[in-house]
């Protein structure tokens, strides 16, 4: 079971990854992200989930969840090292940690396997349908990526449960099929879903309807802007003209 495991991960893993510098400060450095995807860097701006992640585990360096960040490299002091235990872009689990609220979701982390565990909170049980807990059936494998564009092609013969490596948004939809089904937080900052058996394609979008549609306003009121502009400067030329 556990061989099989490894290789559904080897399937995907590397097509996907992220890079941990510790060699200096990890969060004030900008270096690695200029090629890479960086578990690290420094912003001004970001989520307060991913926050809390920093100052709960990344910065103690919990392995467990530079693994489900797919922390594939490791840039020491000593050399660039390789961290054979990350887990990839996606991955079916076979258990879930229900838990109340939010501190017992980031402390669970902790102390569960996150290969074969998930934690969610309970208020996302609704979104949660019945799933196989078989640990070595089918695999998921990401196709397509970009920033707001990411597909996967899923195969299984049950019904499963994934985790996804990316981090969770409302704001980001999620279609298997191109119908749109249900999305929640597992493991405090990522993604998950249930995923019908079968071959599936998955696409997740990033298409918030308040963004463009008050773009459209903007837009549109530009437009009238300079419309008005254009008619004014137009009418006060044919004063100027019959005054002539």
């Amino acid at each position: 079971e556990e061989n099989e495991r490894i290789l559904t991960y080897a399937i995907n893993k590397y097509n996907h990854y992220r890079v941990f510098n510790i060699a200096d400060n990890p969060f004030n450095e900008n270096r690695t992200a200029n090629a890479h995807n960086s578990v690290g860097g420094y912003h001004a701006v970001k989520l307060r989930r991913y926050q809390d992640m920093i100052e709960q585990h990344i910065g103690k360096m919990n392995m467990q969840v530079l693994n489900m960040l797919d922390t594939k490299y490791l840039i020491t002091q000593s050399g660039l090292q390789r961290n054979p235990g990350a887990m990839g872009a996606a991955w079916f689990v076979d258990s879930v940690l229900w838990v109340d609220n939010a501190n017992d979701e980031i402390l669970a982390l902790n102390d569960i396997d996150v290969t074969h565990t998930a934690v969610i909170r309970e208020k996302d049980k609704a979104f949660v349908d019945d799933f196989s807990t078989s640990t070595n059936d089918g695999n998921i494998v990401l196709t397509s990526y970009s920033p707001d564009n990411l597909v996967y092609k899923t195969n299984s013969p049950a019904d499963r449960l994934a985790v996804f490596s990316e981090v969770y948004f409302p704001d980001w939809r999620v279609f298997i099929d191109g119908k749109e089904s249900n999305l929640f937080a597992a493991n405090y900052i990522l993604r998950g879903m249930t995923v019908p058996a079968g071959e599936h394609t998955i696409e997740f979008v990033f298409h918030p309807d308040y963004y463009y549609t008050w773009n459209n306003i903007a837009q549109i009121s530009f437009y009238i802007l300079i419309g008005i502009l254009l008619l004014s400067l137009t009418l006060s030329f044919l004063k100027r003209s019959k005054k002539l």
